[in-house]
């Protein structure tokens, strides 16, 4: 697994987002394809969320979003008018699992450091079949139960270099928003509702 992480900062530290309810959005803008592999996923990491919102056109509102695309190596996101920050920006998620496998030079077009849009992004090179959905599962399972993202994707694929994790699908993970968990609120650290948009 590859992982890119980046630190969201700010003059306090990271403060830990809580999404106490999280709702899952699927936006298919691959047809049958996207089809295929959404049903897939959706068997594994579906039940995970309190509801889970449907769209082949227009992003839905939702916590956490699963994007099946296909992105050019210009970064088009075919099949829609927006780009993917605007996709991310207009779903308001935190988290955002672009699910169908791209070359890294097609994420880095597709994903500029712009003012908007900005997710924990989880950008796929490798499927590995089943490996995907396997891990995405186990990671919201962990994150259920209070554990931040960043540290349930370090306890499930610990970046220490040469590491396999032969069993883990291959991405590359964006952590620009930094520490978000679901309903674990922990003593002390407040919960205010849905996880803030950016």
């Amino acid at each position: 697994m590859i992982a890119l992480v980046v630190k969201a900062m700010g003059r306090r530290g990271p403060a830990t987002i809580i999404v106490p309810t999280p709702v899952l959005g699927v936006l298919n803008l691959a047809g049958q394809a996207g089809d295929l592999l959404l049903n897939q996923d959706l068997r594994l990491v579906g039940s995970l969320f309190a509801s889970t919102r449907r769209s082949e056109e227009i992003p839905p509102q939702c916590d956490v979003l699963l994007v099946y695309c296909e992105i050019e190596m210009s970064g088009k996101v075919k099949g829609s008018t927006r780009s993917l920050r605007e996709l991310i920006r207009d779903s308001g998620a935190a988290v955002v699992v672009v699910a169908m496998n791209h070359h890294v030079d097609a994420y880095i077009a597709a994903a500029p450091k712009v003012p908007f849009g900005h997710a924990n992004l989880v950008m796929t090179l490798d499927r590995k079949g089943t490996a995907l959905p396997t891990f995405l599962a186990r990671l919201f399972q962990m994150m259920n139960v209070g554990i931040s993202m960043p540290v349930a994707w370090n306890e499930l694929a610990p970046q220490i270099p040469g590491m396999d994790h032969a069993d883990a699908p291959e991405t590359i993970f964006a952590c620009e928003r930094g520490q978000i968990t679901f309903g674990g609120a922990q003593p002390g650290v407040a919960a205010g509702g849905a996880a803030p948009r950016s």
